[in-house]
């Protein structure tokens, strides 16, 4: 009884997929891990709902729940050429590079791709940033 098109096989039975490896269960955590770009995540107000660990290396371990230009501009307000916000506003990625400052206040450089994420109805509801840091660190 070999298996067929939708886990069925020949008797109209289900049958079992194969069982996946345990680190495949986990794979896109493992992957933000382990990546040595910044991952970010910005809800409609610029909080900061997710940050990786290459992201925290950076900019600091308290990084939730803040806003995104106080910790990586230091700037009291929105930054003028926002790529989270340019991505919101056109409804695709934006490219570019910023310049910013790291946990020990040293200026950085970065190259940022920033895409909205749309919900069902296909409504933004948040950005990602994935941020390259070309400044040596």
């Amino acid at each position: 009884m070999s298996p067929t098109r939708n886990n069925v096989n020949k008797e109209g039975m289900n049958s079992k997929p194969a069982e996946q490896p345990a680190w495949k269960k986990n794979l896109f955590e493992m992957i933000l891990t382990n990546i040595d770009d910044g991952v970010s995540v910005q809800d409609r107000n610029m909080r900061i709902i997710y940050a990786n660990e290459a992201h925290k290396r950076t900019f600091g371990d308290d990084l939730e729940g803040r806003y995104c230009y106080q910790i990586y501009e230091r700037r009291p307000r929105l930054c003028p050429d926002c790529p989270v916000d340019m991505a919101y506003k056109t409804g695709k990625p934006f490219r570019t590079t910023h310049y910013g400052y790291d946990k020990h206040g040293k200026k950085i450089a970065a190259e940022i791709i920033a895409t909205p994420v749309f919900n069902e109805q296909g409504e933004i509801v948040a950005g990602v940033e994935v941020v390259r840091f070309v400044t040596e660190q």
